[in-house]
């Protein structure tokens, strides 16, 4: 997999939370209903829509967040207020930045990534480091048997390495 690859496969996907938001935005004004839901999940085909009420908050959540400890799916908080919940589009918006304006910023970025002569730069670097890794954990391994413990060399270990690495260990 090439750096261009995986970093695309990092895109965040807009869906279900943008037609969450168009569903919803239908009803802008009115007070959040079950049907409300059941409209959203008729309309991105996910039995799992459900209206989330604790901890003094309402919440929309799909794909078995709960269930999986926020692993899987996601959550959108709809108000702090568990009674009268009014549907504020915007202000779902605003209160979930992680699902809209930071995910378009985060895919934004992303793509600007991707597209830059710089990502080319970046993987030739990341495989040179991977090679310095493997150089560096080979020469560890050869100096490390001259070190053993109660070896000729052990007892000045510190000090050896110290005053020919550099290093205090």
């Amino acid at each position: 997999m090439t750096l261009q690859e995986f970093i695309a496969s990092r895109m965040e996907p807009s869906e279900p939370q943008e037609t969450i938001l168009k569903v919803l935005a239908e009803h802008d004004g009115k007070r959040l209903t079950k049907k409300h839901i059941e409209a959203v999940a008729k309309a991105i085909n996910d039995p799992s829509i459900r209206i989330i009420k604790q901890y003094g908050m309402t919440q929309i959540e799909w794909g078995c967040w709960t269930q999986t400890d926020g692993k899987e799916g996601g959550r959108l908080l709809v108000a702090y207020s568990v009674t009268n919940v009014v549907i504020d589009v915007e202000d779902i918006k605003d209160k979930n930045p992680a699902y809209f304006v930071a995910r378009e910023a985060r895919n934004a970025k992303r793509q600007a990534a991707i597209e830059s002569p710089k990502c080319d730069e970046l993987a030739k670097a990341l495989e040179e480091l991977k090679a310095a890794k493997k150089a560096l954990q080979a020469a560890q391994e050869n100096v490390g048997q001259y070190f053993g413990f109660g070896d000729m060399f052990y007892v000045d270990l510190s000090a050896i390495l110290k005053e020919f690495t550099g290093d205090d260990e």
